[in-house]
């Protein structure tokens, strides 16, 4: 009588992979053909497979195309991903990892091969917009890397390109005052939260803007900066390019001082935003240490916001810059200057942006030549 295969987690594993003795996450112990044991680290049991398949070899090659799982197939799809991509390890790819992995929960007795245009679309459309923003990108990559390795044969064109995504809901977003701006100031407890909101607000510069500001940008008492959208968008030569002259901002500069004495406190760190971290790190997102990232700021924001304001509707940081752009229309400033102030390619964004701070009357100057009854 054949021995059982030990199942873990739901996944039967493949002969010869035991869990690792000692009891350890990720660890994972695989006998080889001489007798000798090798050690694995995996995050789950369906990749320890994978990476078993990869040391011995599929347990029955000529079958594998058509007897796939879900799991075996997205854990090697992750592999190659994260060998061959590259992929940025942010909150993103993790959970772009668990909607993959996913799958085979969401199609329930269906396997690769035998899933059909109909079996997609009818579990597509019961999802929300939000979940399909986040699947559809990493789908279309999963399906057109297995149909070039001879999976998926009853497609003739990756199906996902065929879906349709729901239309988004209308963003309801609430728009900053200036008293929840300083209320939101001044429950943040992080210094460099503090001074990016103050920046944000003096120059109307994006999160990713302000968090590259590095102090090279700023020589001969004048801050400049090339707006990075506007340089993704026109090239480099046509790119947005905005300078403060210090001497007569000086509101900015105070705050840029403030930043100087916060980063020679953080090991004099070249960006103008830093911040202590217990544990340093470099990698794709960050080059120093204590270095601020655009999504750190987003957070420390939203968690600020919500002490504040509460409920389900509250401003991100965005919104800093349609304040911004609100209180330099209360300056006399014309659409046309706040726009290129916000590096906007024309003034219609601008009055988006405007929208929801205040609303404008026309005076009505005529009178209509009617005198009622008594």
């Amino acid at each position: 009588m054949p021995r059982a295969r030990p199942i873990v987690d739901g996944v039967e594993l493949r002969p010869g992979l035991l869990r690792d003795p000692k009891g350890r996450a990720g660890v994972w112990r695989l006998r080889l053909p001489d007798g000798r044991y090798r050690m694995l680290r995996a995050e789950t049991p369906a990749l320890a497979n994978v990476k078993a398949d990869e040391i011995l070899g599929p347990e029955n090659p000529a079958a594998l195309p058509a007897l796939r799982s879900w799991d075996h197939l997205v854990e090697e799809f992750i592999l190659y991903r994260q060998d061959n991509d590259q992929v940025r390890r942010t909150e993103n790819w993790r959970n772009r990892k668990y909607a993959l992995r996913r799958l085979s929960k969401d199609l329930p007795g269906k396997t690769p091969a035998s899933l059909t245009t109909e079996d997609l679309a009818r579990w597509w459309s019961g999802l929300s917009r939000a979940s399909q923003d986040l699947r559809r990108g990493e789908l279309r990559r999963l399906f057109n890397w297995a149909m070039l390795r001879g999976w998926f044969k009853q497609f003739r064109v990756n199906p996902i390109d065929l879906l349709d995504k729901k239309p988004a809901a209308p963003r309801q977003r609430q728009r900053l005052t200036v008293e929840s701006f300083k209320a939101i100031r001044r429950a943040s407890t992080i210094p460099a939260l503090g001074l990016a909101m103050d920046i944000g607000l003096l120059t109307g510069l994006r999160r990713g803007d302000i968090c590259a500001l590095r102090w090279d940008d700023v020589a001969d008492d004048v801050l400049r900066v090339t707006v990075q959208k506007s340089r993704s968008r026109l090239g480099e030569v046509e790119a947005a390019r905005l300078a403060w002259d210090l001497r007569r901002h000086s509101a900015l500069r105070t705050v840029l001082n403030r930043c100087r004495e916060l980063a020679f406190r953080n090991r004099r760190c070249p960006f103008v935003l830093s911040h202590w971290y217990e544990r340093h790190s470099v990698g794709l997102e960050k080059t120093d240490p204590h270095q601020v990232t655009p999504d750190m700021l987003s957070r420390w924001f939203t968690e600020a916001s919500k002490r504040v304001i509460g409920g389900q509707s509250y401003p991100t940081f965005h919104e800093i810059r349609s304040l911004a752009s609100a209180l330099l229309r209360e300056g006399s400033a014309t659409d046309e200057e706040i726009a290129a102030v916000l590096a906007h390619r024309d003034s219609q964004m601008t009055r988006h942006y405007l929208g929801g701070h205040e609303f404008e009357f026309q005076p009505v100057d005529l009178v209509v030549p009617y005198r009622p009854a008594r």
